[in-house]
């Protein structure tokens, strides 16, 4: 150190020219618009992970309970109706009550439909009404041939029923088993379809998933950078700095560095500096005299 130091150089000038006038970013304003930033991106990441994740349980639902309670109910409709018209025509030809069984048994209401299941479907109006048409092609068989036979058969015998009236019954019974095929398929598409969602939708989660965990790291790692550029650095060097200026080197330069800057930064460390000054002008005084 020489007798003409007069203090650190403490102009602290910034990395970059200060435009005139212009209005300093603070270090505060830089971090709460990068947590701002970092939330946003986050935020747009869980909400897409968030609605995969309802939608795939939702098409779980649908493929694995509302469907295939569906497929179910009306395979057993279907094979309960079969067998109601096997014991009508049996009964019409042998006029023994014993063959009606399956017949009662498909009129005892005993299966898996169930009024859940009816309102659930109910919110398909295309599928509810391919239902209700099944459904009342069967009743219709029931009302107009079969309880009609059974009641002719048991008052007069195999030979109250004729042969054209036996053709009319299966004529219905026919349409009837349309109905009830139809409704089928019309299931078998929704479900087909319910199984393409349920495909796409975690497709889409894991896809999501995987995106939300590379997106938490990269904000990790901008935050952490960030905080580096702005903070730790800028006071890792402050730090040197005043190790260099405590150890005797006043000449040294103490540079401003982070965000924050502006043309008041040189009257400011040339304040913190005067003390420097007033003692190095003091020492030269007493060498002199």
């Amino acid at each position: 150190m020489s007798d003409g130091a007069t203090g650190p150089d403490v102009s602290a000038r910034p990395d970059g020219p200060d435009p005139a006038g212009a209005r300093p970013t603070t270090l505060r304003t830089q971090l709460r618009r990068a947590l701002i930033a970092a939330a946003v991106v986050l935020g747009v990441l869980v909400l897409c992970a968030v609605t995969a994740t309802v939608q795939v349980v939702r098409a779980q639902d649908d493929v694995t309970e509302l469907y295939y309670g569906a497929v179910t109910e009306a395979n057993a409709g279907y094979v309960r109706m079969l067998d109601a018209e096997t014991a009508v025509r049996g009964y019409a030809l042998t006029a023994d009550p014993v063959t009606l069984a399956p017949y009662a048994d498909s009129l005892s209401g005993t299966g898996s439909s169930t009024p859940e299941l009816a309102d659930e479907l109910a919110a398909d109006a295309a599928l509810f009404a391919s239902r209700e048409r099944a459904v009342e092609a069967a009743r219709r068989w029931v009302a107009e041939f079969a309880e009609p036979t059974i009641a002719a058969v048991g008052a007069g015998g195999t030979g109250a029923v004729t042969p054209e009236e036996i053709e009319a019954g299966r004529v219905l019974f026919d349409a009837t088993r349309t109905a009830l095929e139809d409704y089928l398929e019309d299931i078998r598409e929704r479900r087909a379809d319910a199984i393409d969602d349920l495909q796409r939708w975690t497709s889409i989660l894991v896809a999501a998933t995987a995106a939300l965990a590379l997106g938490a790291a990269a904000v990790g790692v901008a935050l952490w950078t960030a905080l580096g550029r702005w903070v730790t650095g800028p006071l890792a060097a402050l730090a040197a700095d005043a190790r260099h200026v405590g150890s005797g080197d006043l000449a040294h330069r103490v540079r401003a560095t982070g965000p924050g800057r502006s043309p008041r930064s040189p009257a400011t460390s040339r304040a913190c500096a005067a003390p420097w000054s007033a003692r190095c002008r003091r020492r030269r005084r007493r060498r002199r005299s």
